[in-house]
């Protein structure tokens, strides 16, 4: 059984695993993971499991800063998995300009986020950058924002595909 596993699984799992798309996910999500633990240890600290500390954090107001921490961290990380996904991918596909394309990626998803948000009362506000999709709602479109991204871009530099300025420009 060891036998059939390493010679057929391990192989396709290698294979796997090893494709451009999976390393990019792998390391581009490697870029949000430091901001996720800070936003994990200040969580902790703001919502300790001992109530007579929980409740001294509170009074000296460490817990509201810890919030905003947390939060910050926590409703940002579809703004790093992006800018990550589409650098790792155009480091691993060898383009220079990689942290060039890791900002279009960054454009694209705001981009193509809703910049408009209606509020309780019905009020329709424009013109925003809603946290409710630079968190966890929009890390699916971030994830596949950097990957096509990383496509097109590196497909347009092996192609020599450019906006050339003229000389006087």
């Amino acid at each position: 059984m060891e036998k059939f596993i390493n010679e057929k699984v391990v192989v396709y799992i290698s294979k796997f695993t090893n494709t451009k798309v999976i390393k990019a996910l792998k390391d581009g999500m490697m870029f949000s993971l430091p901001f996720l633990m800070i936003g994990s240890l200040f969580l902790l600290i703001a919502n300790l499991p001992i109530k007579s500390l929980n409740t001294l954090v509170a009074k000296c107001g460490l817990a509201d800063i810890c919030s905003q921490v947390y939060s910050s961290t926590f409703s940002l990380m579809a703004l790093f998995t992006v800018v990550g996904i589409t650098y790792s991918y155009l480091k691993n596909d060898k383009i220079s300009t990689a942290v060039n394309g890791a900002l279009t990626g960054l454009a694209a998803f705001v981009l193509l986020t809703p910049s408009s948000k209606v509020l309780e009362n019905g009020e329709a506000v424009t013109g925003v950058i809603s946290k409710d999709w630079t968190a966890g709602q929009g890390m699916i479109c971030g994830i596949l924002i950097g990957f096509l991204v990383g496509y097109i871009y590196s497909l347009c530099i092996r192609k020599d595909i450019r906006v050339k300025m003229p000389e006087g420009v």
